[in-house]
Formats: structure tokens, sequence, C-alpha cells
């Protein structure tokens, strides 16, 4: 099969991904309603309490597996949030909430279930795709059989493993991330345990009163990821970074107390999260109201913004609560466990919430960090946000009018790189959108990095420009030796001899290259140039044989169909 192809006509193609798309988008229908009516002892607001406590727990045991990164409790929370939207799209009335061990188990039970409808949604949402290096191919082979191929998209490095911080920064500050993230636990302990306090325990559990210091210390767990997104924050949501993080850490605090209190209550390890919290919106307006001088209308629109709905794409780790008749439900880990730099600017794409001068404050963020890190090199001469503007000359029929995000000089090798920093937030969705991916990283190049290319060659005095006629940059015994690259936060392709790395990875390769504060740019950007996306296909064992029109379609991916 894998020898024979036959180009299949591209308006069969798209029609017969239509087609099956569309039988796949009826049978999620038809499974969904079927798994809802075996749920018959369950109110539609018991599922939801059930799923959340299901994905709290499945943090609270991961929490016990040492080096597990919570990533088994992150699928089950990928697969529950699924569960959730798909539940959030129908009628759900809020009632009271009491915890039943039976039930618990019987919804647990259902989860392999559940896993089948969320694989199955996922793997037809990329099936939809039609372009891209990632796109489910279909094909024939000499029986005139159609069959898919499912790509697998391979790098030498990860970028989800780089992101890890274990791997990618310095243990110092490894270690004081994991102190300030565990400061909060240990001050409450040490406090109401085994010290005194000016607050009861009761008046610390119920937030009858605030307990500052450990507020403070919830805002400053908040602060080390909000801080990564850059030194200014403002939205049509949040006045500045200061509101965003007290707000956050507002959350943590509660659902720390929260945490605590049913610690206390529970007589197991690991302790059984039970019930997740819930709140009507107006005592949550309240209660956020003692801890800071804020319009209740504001709150209001923030609560709104932080509330999942049915037809979000991102999930519960970018909108943290849910909404039911106004009461507001959510579970700690959905705070605790959240990376904040990455769920605020997701959030606020996704939902159209523009941050006021997005480029000085995420995208720069990226230029920063590029920065801080080469600094510690002697050799390196660096240069950022270099504007230039040649009115001799155009580019494209334009102006040749622009800026250099960073540019590194390495005085040993005479090489040098100059980079386009990003943060495209489109790209990245639960993984790599390669189809938007493609797009935007040509035009990058096409519209930016070709530019810069073109404004260097015009004249060599162009580049003592770029570096403010820096003397260890124009002492250069010949023109050196140039990388044009484009790093993103998230992502990475390396397709058509055009480099995009994610900064995780950029710096990793940096560090990789260097010892006793020299860095080896020229052997950067050789390894840079041995980076190549590949793509493999698999076609898998036949599932199903479906009829289209005259056409014999060998299903190997969706199982319900």
């Amino acid at each position: 099969m894998g020898e024979y192809k036959v180009v299949v006509d591209k308006q069969v193609e798209y029609d017969m991904r239509n087609y099956i798309s569309n039988l796949n988008d009826k049978a999620l229908e038809r499974e969904f309603a079927i798994l809802l009516r075996d749920f018959n002892m369950f109110s539609k607001f018991e599922l939801l309490c059930y799923s959340l406590i299901s994905i709290e727990n499945g943090f609270q045991k991961d929490s016990f597996i040492q080096g597990s990164m919570h990533q088994n409790a992150a699928n089950k929370r990928t697969i529950l949030e699924w569960f959730q939207k798909k539940l959030l799209n129908t009628k759900i009335r809020k009632n009271k909430f009491e915890f039943n061990q039976y039930k618990y188990d019987k919804f647990e039970e259902s989860l392999p279930i559940i896993l089948k409808l969320c694989g199955n949604y996922i793997l037809n949402e990329k099936f939809k795709q039609k372009r891209g290096i990632n796109k489910i191919l279909i094909e024939v082979d000499e029986k005139n059989e159609y069959y898919f191929k499912n790509p697998i998209i391979k790098d030498k490095i990860d970028c989800q493993d780089t992101y890890y911080w274990e791997k990618n920064i310095d243990n110092s500050e490894l270690q004081l991330e994991i102190q300030i993230k565990n400061e909060t636990t240990k001050k409450i302990i040490n406090k109401y345990f085994f010290g005194n306090s000016d607050l009861s325990i009761n008046e610390f559990l119920t937030a009858d009163k605030i307990d500052k210091e450990i507020y403070d210390s919830c805002k400053k767990n908040v602060q080390v990821d909000i801080d990564k997104i850059g030194c200014e924050f403002c939205s049509n949501i949040f006045n500045n970074k200061e509101q965003l993080i007290s707000i956050l850490g507002l959350f943590m605090y509660l659902s720390r107390t929260y945490m605590l209190k049913n610690e206390m209550e529970s007589r197991k390890t690991p302790v059984i999260f039970k019930k997740p919290i819930i709140i009507k919106k107006q005592k949550l307006i309240e209660i956020i109201n003692k801890f800071m001088d804020i319009e209740s209308n504001q709150i209001n629109c923030i609560i709104d913004y932080l509330s999942i709905n049915y037809n979000c794409q991102w999930g519960i780790n970018e909108y943290q609560l849910i909404n039911i008749d106004e009461c507001i439900l959510w579970i700690p880990s959905s705070f605790i466990m959240n990376d904040f730099q990455f769920s605020i600017v997701n959030g606020h794409y996704e939902k159209k919430i523009d941050i006021i001068k997005r480029d000085d404050t995420v995208s720069q963020s990226v230029v920063d960090n590029i920065v801080n890190e080469c600094k510690k090199y002697k050799n390196i001469v660096i240069s950022s946000n270099k504007e230039y503007f040649d009115k001799q000359n155009t580019f494209n029929n334009k102006e040749l009018k622009s800026d250099v995000d960073v540019a590194l000089y390495d005085t040993i090798s005479n090489t040098l790189i100059i980079i386009e920093c990003k943060w495209k937030e489109k790209l990245f969705l639960k993984g790599e959108k390669y189809d938007k991916i493609c797009d935007d990283v040509s035009k990058i190049y096409k519209n930016q990095l070709d530019k810069h290319k073109y404004f260097l060659q015009l004249d060599t005095n162009n580049l003592d420009f770029i570096f403010e006629n820096d003397e260890r940059v124009k002492k250069r015994p010949y023109y050196p030796q140039v990388q044009y690259i484009m790093v993103d936060k998230r992502i990475q392709l390396h397709y058509y001899q055009k480099h995009t790395l994610s900064e995780f990875n950029f710096l990793k390769v940096i560090k990789d290259n260097s010892i006793n504060n020299i860095l080896k740019l020229d052997n950067v950007i050789s390894y840079i140039n041995t980076l190549k996306t590949e793509v493999e296909y698999s076609i898998g064992k036949s599932k199903s044989i479906l009829e289209y029109s005259d056409k014999r379609i060998n299903n190997s991916l969706f199982s319900l169909i």
C-alpha cells in the first residue's frame, strides 16, 4: 500500500473529508446522548461536580508520584473539560450537591467511555484540517480503496520537553521558584498549627477576616508566572499587572483555605476531594470587595472573563470558573497548578480581549529573556529593538522601515544572528496548529526577516548602525556569517530552510553551546541549520469499511463509525 500512490482528486478529497467528519459529529452526538442516559441517576449539575472532583483528585494523586509532573492529571483534565463543555451546551440547573461515594465510583468507571468520545472528537477536529504539514492524508490504493494516513511531527528537540524549568534554567532559579511556590503552604502550617495567629482557624477558613501575610504570599506565588508575560500588563479587563496579580492571588487564597478545610475533614491519605468550591456570584463579589478596592461592575466582568463557556476552545486552565445559575464553581488545582504566563494570554486572545500595547509587553518578554541570557557572555554584542528607516530605498514597493528585535554578534567567530521575536497565541491550541504556523512563519520571513536581510545587504555600514557603531562590531575582519531566525514563545518549525524555535528551545541551544562565559555562536548557527521538522505517517489497522458514493473507505482512525 505504501509504494502505490495515486493523487486523489481535490474535490473528491474535499467531499470525502466533509462526509467523514459529519459522520463523526453525528456519532459523537449520538454516543454522548447515550452516555447521559446511562447517567440517569445523576443530575447534570452532579455530573459537572463529579467531573471537577475527579480532576482535583487526579492532581492530588499525582502529587504523591515522584517525577509525575502531574502529566496523568493534566491528561485527565483534558478529557473531562471536553465532557464539561458538552454538559454546558445543555440546560443545567443548580441544585444542592452532596458527595456520594457510590455515584463518584460510578462516574470514575465511566472515564474510559468519556476518553473514547473525547479521543474521537480530537481526532475528528484534526481530520477537518484541510491543509498544513500535519493534515491527515486521504489516499487510494491499487484496489481503488481509500485510506487515511495519520501524520506524526518529529523535531530533534521537543518544545514541550524543553519547556519544563528543570531542563531549561539554572538550578538556583528553579529552587527559588519552588521555594516561592511552597512558601504559602509553609506559612499556613506554621501560623495555624504550630504558631500564633491573630485570626482563629475558623476565621481564616471562612474568609470572614483576611490574613494579609498569607494573601501577600499567594500574590507572590502568582507573580512568579505573571512576571514572565512582561514588565507591563494592561488589558480591557485588568487595569494593570498589580490588579491581575491581586485577583488571581485572591482565588489562590480561597483555594488554599478550601484545600486546608478539606484536608482537616478527611481521614484518608491521599486526601479525597469531595466537593468543588461553590459560591454564589454575589457572595464572591462581596468577598473580592473585602480584599481589594475595585468596582463591583468590574469584578462581574472579571468573573465572566474567567468563566468557561461551552464553545471555548481552551479549557479550565484558561477559564477556571464555571457559572451555573449565578453560582460559581471551581477546584483549587485550576489556580494552584496554573501556568498563568500562558493561560492569561491565551484567554485574552480567544475571548478577543485586547492586551494594551501588546507588543510592548507580551512579545517584548521574549526579547527580554533572550537579551538577559546573552548578557552573560563576554564575546557577544547585543542589539535589541533597533529601528531603521532607509528613505532612499524601498522593499516590495513599500518603505524600507522596520525594527530588529534582537541581533547577536560573536566577536570571536565573526558570526551574527538576527532574531524576529513573536508570541503568537493562535499558533498553539492544546498543541501546535501547523496550518497556521506554516502561513505565519512564511509571512514573517517575507515581511520582516527578508526585509532585515535586504537592509543589511544594501550597505555594510548598516550593520554598524544596528549595533550603534559598537567598536567590537566595527573591528570585524570581514562581513560576518549571518543567520536569520524567528523565536516564538511556544512553537517551532524547521521547513524550507526557515527556522522557527520556541523561546525555551533557543535558550537551551544557547546554554548548550556556552562555557566559561563564552557563547560559541558559530556552533549555535551550525546546530540550528541541522534542524528539520519531519513528518512521518502511520496507517493503522482497519476499524471499519465505509461506503461513500461508489467509493470504499478503509477507516483506520475512528471507532464510532
